[in-house]
């Protein structure tokens, strides 16, 4: 492991492990049947059944052939009118047996709710041995502080928060105030709500997700983090897509961190909002230099990757 120059106090993962032996056969065997014959993303919503609904969230349920079972969280800004859950489209084309949690407003998955909503899911859960959970921002948050709850096996969090009570944060701002509600008080991450192989992947280079980031790590020390630099808090988006959501299950899975450094990296540059957070983090601090660089083609290729 290092850590980042300029950033402080967050162990980030350096690319080398290798996949346990037979591990990519299985993965390619499975993509390759999928590729051939999976759900196409106009059948996804034919193929899911809604399981839960309260006031707080809702809970589908879409089958698939793979042996484990992927359970996501939505994030603030996802669409519940439409009567779908996070990364549905992606699961069907891959044919992933996937829970899809969806919280009706931002309100970080009220644990009452959840717990109901588990227990409605009791049958699809106890089907698989290994639960993947993935969420992103506020679906992140949910990821890791359910992973006890649902035994998951390993846990893809993308840019999480710790909490937003600003009682638990010391003075540090964590960010959503205009969401928090008294109800969320106490809300933060602990030892006791975290299991499994838990993944972060955030910009270490955003103050804000970082803090988020230390005190998840500082609760449960073997997360290990992948840096998304240049991103900003748009991580899950820059990680978007079905190809990328496939190879980073399959590759925290198999433990393959050199294939997760590659994934990352691909899709970050790939990103034109990754161009402009390095355009306006560097204006802040250059702003004569980089008004002189903007439009320079030269400056263009010299862009960090």
């Amino acid at each position: 492991m290092r850590r980042l120059a300029g950033v402080t106090g967050l162990p980030t993962i350096t690319p080398g492990a290798a996949s346990p032996p037979g591990g990519r056969r299985r993965w390619r065997k499975a993509a390759g049947k999928v590729f051939q014959g999976g759900m196409s993303a106009d059948m996804a919503g034919e193929n899911s059944v809604l399981l839960f609904e309260d006031r707080h969230l809702l809970a589908y349920y879409q089958p698939g052939t793979l042996d484990f079972l992927l359970i996501t969280f939505s994030d603030l800004i996802f669409p519940v009118e439409k009567r779908t859950f996070f990364a549905q489209g992606p699961a069907a084309k891959m044919s992933m047996p996937c829970l899809g949690l969806v919280a009706k407003k931002p309100n970080w998955f009220p644990p009452e709710s959840v717990r109901k909503a588990l227990e409605a899911m009791r049958p699809q859960l106890d089907a698989y041995r290994q639960r993947v959970l993935y969420g992103g921002s506020m679906g992140g948050y949910a990821a890791v502080k359910y992973s006890a709850l649902f035994e998951a096996s390993h846990v893809v969090s993308l840019c999480p928060q710790w909490s937003i009570d600003p009682a638990e944060c010391g003075g540090v701002d964590p960010g959503w105030g205009g969401h928090f509600t008294r109800a969320m008080a106490g809300m933060g991450i602990v030892p006791a709500d975290v299991a499994g192989r838990v993944y972060l992947f955030l910009d270490t280079y955003d103050r804000r997700d970082r803090f988020h980031a230390g005190k998840i790590q500082a609760a449960y020390p073997s997360s290990v983090i992948f840096s998304v630099p240049w991103v900003g808090h748009n991580v899950t988006g820059t990680l978007s897509g079905t190809s990328n959501l496939f190879r980073i299950v399959r590759a925290c899975m198999e433990g393959n961190h050199a294939d997760l450094y590659s994934i990352v990296r691909s899709a970050r540059i790939a990103r034109p909002k990754r161009r402009n957070k390095i355009v306006e983090l560097a204006s802040s601090r250059h702003p004569a230099l980089v008004s002189r660089l903007v439009g320079s083609e030269e400056a263009e290729m010299r862009l960090p990757a």
